[in-house]
């Protein structure tokens, strides 16, 4: 069944749907929450209702951060190039087989 509409009618849909629009895109903003006005209080509970998250992040950067040493190896440092190597043997190893 097609939505027949006036002239004003129209007028005012399309009026309303461009507030809800611009609301839509003000609230998808991520930073809108920067703007709003968050009191302290609330802002502490937000922090201890994820104290324990946080915590489990805090320890596995503290273990990533262990384990940079190893990251920063030569042996890792050197795998683009191994791979790049181990690519153009395994296209030749293709051909081999294909021969």
């Amino acid at each position: 069944m097609p939505l027949h509409l006036g002239t004003s009618e129209l007028s005012n849909t399309v009026s309303q749907l461009r507030f809800v629009i611009e609301d839509l895109i003000k609230y998808l903003d991520p930073q809108y929450i920067d703007r709003m006005a968050v009191p302290d209080a609330m802002k502490l509970q937000f922090i201890l209702a994820e104290e324990q998250f946080i915590l489990s992040q805090v320890a596995l950067l503290e273990q990533v951060n262990n384990l940079q040493p190893f990251l920063d190896s030569a042996h890792i440092k050197a795998a683009p190039d191994h791979a790049a190597k181990l690519q153009r043997l395994a296209q030749i190893h293709i051909q081999q087989q294909v021969e």
